[in-house]
């Protein structure tokens, strides 16, 4: 059972006497836009190791669910439902970021990839060793591991397609804007071939303003 001391259990739906239906929608767009800019969540300063995916589900929860909860209290919801969903988009999210960083964070010490997935396809957390990295890696070698964790991303996304429904309807438009560009970095490592071992993988400024725009037209409709 997931820690919920700091959630409030009962459902809420965020709304503000002062605050028009359009101003809100603004806001929630900037919440939105800001985390497509800037949405990494913290990582542990120590060095990591997580032996089976469950391991790192609760890490996962505590840095990346949690925030998905309060997200949908600002965004508004009356089901319930909407919690779980909204704690597997979380980590959805941050097992994306965790594929797209291997190179960053094993340069740190950090290795979030499960011991038992990069056992299951041969690997182990010794080398992605910084000095590793430096001496002729096989990129390549990695990219089974890293794809197995991208599907269960893509499964864990699927989430969002039945938390929208569930979500205040002038707010869904920024919800579906955040998850878009997540998705979208996600499938951008894929279409590299998992190789997240060369130059950092990003959404341009042009593609977040591409999915900004078409958030802004489902608004509209």
């Amino acid at each position: 059972m997931w820690l919920r001391a700091s959630i409030p259990t009962t459902p809420c739906c965020w709304r503000s006497p002062t605050r028009s239906a359009a101003s809100k929608f603004r806001w929630n767009f900037s919440i939105a836009s800001s985390k497509a800019r800037r949405w990494t969540y913290p990582r542990s300063r120590a060095r990591p190791r997580y032996q089976t995916f469950d391991d790192l589900r609760r890490y996962c929860y505590h840095v990346a669910s949690v925030v998905g909860l309060i997200c949908i209290r600002i965004f508004g919801y009356r089901d319930q439902a909407a919690e779980a969903l909204a704690e597997q988009c979380g980590l959805a999210f941050q097992l994306t970021n965790i594929i797209r960083d291997v190179k960053e964070d094993a340069a740190m010490g950090r290795v979030y990839l499960p011991q038992e997935d990069l056992e299951r396809f041969g690997r182990s957390a010794a080398e992605l060793d910084p000095a590793r990295l430096k001496n002729g890696f096989d990129a390549a070698c990695f990219r089974p591991v890293l794809e197995f964790e991208a599907e269960r991303a893509r499964e864990l996304y699927r989430a969002a397609e039945q938390l929208l429904p569930l979500i205040d309807e002038e707010s869904r438009p920024a919800l579906w804007v955040l998850v878009e560009i997540y998705r979208r970095l996600l499938e951008k490592v894929a279409a590299r071939g998992y190789n997240v071992f060369g130059k950092k993988i990003q959404l341009s400024g042009r593609e977040k303003l591409g999915v900004l725009a078409r958030g802004f037209w489902r608004r509209m409709r």
